[in-house]
């Protein structure tokens, strides 16, 4: 584990820094990248200009003296620009229990069942 300059303070290894980070991945030839398995990929997109506007990023970058040398044309370009988005689970996990036989898909189910539980159970009490 890393620290920090305050000693209270403790930083996890990325799972970049895991050794079994690489069993979550395949490597897809034809597009020379690398796929998590642990990312679903959503039917929906959404353009570079929308998330710069949104997040006030274009109105910072519009501002910079050189910005328009070299984006002359910034809305059509960023218009143009489409990012797909990805969800993933975000139980917590660790990737050792996938070696003793345990899956997150079991995790999570067993948390739906106890989850459905305690709902069905509030609801007999009333």
């Amino acid at each position: 584990m890393e620290t920090s300059r305050d000693p209270d303070q403790v930083f996890y290894p990325t799972e970049a820094d895991s050794k079994t980070s690489h069993l979550e991945c395949t490597y897809d030839q034809e597009r020379k990248a690398s796929l998590d398995s642990r990312y679903n990929k959503l039917d929906t997109t959404v353009s570079e200009l929308e998330v710069q506007t949104q997040s006030r990023v274009l109105d910072i970058l519009q501002e910079q003296r050189l910005y328009y040398k070299y984006f002359p044309f910034d809305s059509t370009s960023k218009q143009d620009t489409l990012y797909s988005l990805y969800t993933r689970s975000t139980i917590p996990w660790k990737l050792e229990c996938e070696k003793n036989g345990i899956t997150r898909q079991q995790v999570h189910q067993r948390i739906e069942d106890v989850k459905y539980s305690d709902e069905s159970q509030a609801y007999s009490m009333t």
